[in-house]
């Protein structure tokens, strides 16, 4: 989940963030959700996977971990500061 990773690299890791539900198929508890750490998205992602009968935990956890590699390399080769 390199999106996650370069977000927290780029923004700061306690950068809270809000995200809207916009035109779910089926009812959704709560239309706004907010998180403190981009951290707390990745592991919601992974366990609505797993609690949706689509993937197991040790291959999201996995996923995951590739993902921060992903995201680390990309943040030390391509995220430079502008002059």
């Amino acid at each position: 989940m390199s999106r996650f990773g370069s977000a927290n690299a780029f923004l700061g890791g306690d950068t809270p963030i809000t995200i809207a539900t916009i035109g779910s198929a089926g009812p959704v508890s709560t239309p706004l959700r907010t998180y403190y750490k981009f951290n707390d998205i990745e592991k919601e992602v992974a366990a609505a996977g797993v609690y949706g009968g689509m993937h197991f935990r040790h291959s999201d956890m996995s996923g995951a971990q590739l993902g921060r590699k992903v995201a680390r390399n990309m943040v030390k080769n391509y995220f430079q500061k502008l002059q």
